[in-house]
């Protein structure tokens, strides 16, 4: 095929090409957060110029841990541990589209600038997992009214994590006192209680519990000193 010229492929993992499987190819475009992978792949010798475009993708893996899915204008993320901060995110052509971002229990960090700019979100729910949500990480995204946070102990948080902090914060009753200290969370003009039957179990059960105790008295013990 000498005269090809242009090829388009929605594989997100490059296809395996056999020996002069193509003749040279001046663009050829690929699913966005790939392009790294047809670079370092047989692709590159074939072709001049990867593109990224957007393909109708509505869920996948992120990063070596988490998994993500797409549906009715709500974007969750399940898995374990970190997000990892990346250059590109496989959701990225559905930013405007995102209303509501639900992150699943067993992920314990947000990264810095992960959801800053989604415009028309106005709802987060947070697990009771999440210990730790970086600077900007909702920044500008000032129609975020709800955000549902079931940690017995608040993430450690910036200022910076939040834009609008007129939104309601619905927090675990009987946690309510742990955030109204908290330098950031009790920020929030309005701190509304989730009932009991509401909130997630809690996967730590008395040990995990525990364990909040423990990290919530170095916090304090650590703000005293500062």
């Amino acid at each position: 095929c000498s005269a090809l010229d242009t090829i388009s492929i929605n594989a997100t993992t490059p296809p395996t090409l056999g020996e002069k499987a193509l003749s040279s190819v001046s663009i050829c475009y690929i699913p966005i957060c790939t392009q790294v992978d047809y670079v370092n792949s047989n692709w590159n010798d074939y072709v001049d110029t990867f593109e990224e475009h957007p393909i109708n993708v509505t869920s996948g893996s992120y990063g070596p841990n988490i998994n993500w899915k797409y549906k009715d204008s709500k974007l969750s993320l399940s898995g374990s541990g970190n997000i990892s901060k990346l250059d590109c995110t496989p959701w990225e052509w559905l930013i405007d589209s995102i209303k509501e971002i639900e992150i699943e229990n067993g992920i314990t960090n947000i990264p810095a600038d992960a959801f800053s700019n989604y415009t028309k979100l106005n709802k987060v729910i947070l697990p009771s997992s999440l210990e730790e949500i970086g600077a900007n990480a909702f920044a500008n995204c000032r129609r975020l009214y709800e955000i549902y946070s079931y940690a017995s102990i608040p993430p450690l948080a910036e200022v910076s994590s939040f834009t609008n902090y007129n939104a309601t914060l619905y927090i675990p009753c009987e946690h309510k006192q742990y955030y109204q200290s908290d330098m950031v969370f009790r920020i929030f003009s309005k701190i509304d209680c989730i009932s009991s039957e509401e909130v997630e179990t809690d996967v730590g059960g008395e040990m995990g519990y525990a364990a909040d105790k423990v990290m919530l008295q170095s916090r304090m013990l650590n703000l005293s000193k500062g």
